[in-house]
């Protein structure tokens, strides 16, 4: 499906990578309320298994409704179609968001000096 993709809208593997990961950064920002919480949506593999796998269905229904288009349209055409379908991810799974924010708030709870991904100084 990936080569499809790519061919039909004229994309190296590089830019179709660049792409797909800016949009999951988008969406994560859309539900983030904290620096921590955010790095955790991103670093979170349930989370990016379950965004790749709504993010397929969305190709899949682009590839359904562009086929009869694909070589006969502009290239600036189906990607702004490919665009608006795969933008259709609104919805969130509640249950992986939700054991990722009660980690966040036990991690903003904790003190400085005990978290490891935060640097603390002192001045002695």
């Amino acid at each position: 499906m990936k080569t499809k993709i790519l061919m039909a809208l004229n994309y190296t593997e590089n830019d179709y990578d660049r792409l797909v990961l800016e949009s999951f950064i988008a969406w994560c920002t859309a539900h983030v309320y904290s620096n921590n919480h955010f790095q955790l949506l991103l670093t979170n593999n349930n989370l990016y298994n379950w965004y790749m796998m709504e993010y397929g269905k969305r190709e899949k229904a682009f590839l359904h409704l562009a086929k009869p288009f694909i070589g006969k349209s502009a290239i600036t055409d189906l990607r702004a179609l490919y665009d608006d379908k795969t933008a259709q991810i609104i919805f969130y799974p509640k249950a992986i968001l939700d054991q990722i924010l009660s980690t966040a708030k036990l991690n903003d709870l904790k003190p400085i000096h005990r978290q490891p991904s935060r640097s603390s100084y002192t001045l002695n």
